[in-house]
């Protein structure tokens, strides 16, 4: 499932999404080939947040569901030249009123948003407009489609770009002996080294006679890297810091 995209920098992208650390870009774009993964990587992330909202196709009131959550994800939106209007200023983070059905008028405050879809989000709009966003969001291609991931049943798991995160981010802002004075970084650390310790006693994944031996490899390959669940909910995986085995 190689799709050419630099890791590093893609984690780095997600990170300051979630953190709001652009001024002016609060949009991720993963935009590519059906069976590519896009909507499982995107899923995974928002799996980090308990008040997520999920945006299908187009509706009269295409925002409102973005009010008071954490992480909004819209899947093969279809904007019209009105609600792109709005959507560019979701998309530099900026607060607005959206139009509620029944309700009066209410402010979305800074939201970040990840659109996954096969197409352009702005290509119904005139080239001036399209300009304008460029600088809204950033966008990643996924030209590589992998036919066996709709066999895959299992998500992915969130505790993964907990991992990515230390990795790709965080790394380098410690101590030489591991030490650091910020907490939330230590707390990373510590899923990180819990982890590690987690996917060194996953079994392997098996196939099914569906899936066949593409299907297969292609699943051993992705859990020996830890990269699918084997808890029963994504959202709530087992207590860090646990001992190792005598």
């Amino acid at each position: 499932m190689t799709q050419n995209i630099n890791e590093h920098t893609f984690v780095n992208n997600v990170w300051y999404l979630l953190n709001k650390k652009h001024p002016k870009c609060n949009l991720l774009v993963l935009r590519g080939l059906p069976n590519t993964g896009k909507s499982m990587i995107a899923r995974s992330i928002a799996e980090m947040f308990t008040h997520v909202s999920t945006i299908q196709g187009t509706s009269s009131f295409p925002f409102q569901n973005l009010i008071n959550v954490e992480i909004g994800l819209i899947e093969e939106p279809n904007f019209t030249l009105e609600t792109l209007q709005t959507f560019k200023k979701l998309a530099e983070g900026t607060d607005i009123k959206v139009s509620v059905k029944f309700k009066p008028d209410q402010i979305v405050h800074r939201t970040p948003l990840i659109i996954t879809s096969n197409n352009k989000f702005d290509n119904n709009a005139p080239l001036h407009e399209r300009v304008a966003f460029i600088t809204r969001y950033t966008e990643f291609l996924f030209q590589t489609s992998s036919p066996f991931l709709q066999y895959v049943k299992k998500k992915i798991n969130p505790v993964i770009w907990n991992v990515l995160f230390y990795e790709h981010c965080f790394s380098a802002l410690l101590c030489d002996d591991g030490s650091s004075s910020d907490e939330n970084l230590l707390n990373i650390l510590d899923e990180y080294e819990y982890f590690q310790h987690y996917s060194a006693l996953k079994p392997s994944c098996s196939s099914d006679s569906s899936g066949g031996q593409a299907m297969s490899e292609a699943c051993t390959n992705l859990d020996r890297q830890g990269l699918y669940s084997t808890v029963s909910s994504a959202k709530d995986p087992p207590a860090r810091r646990i001992s190792e085995p005598s």
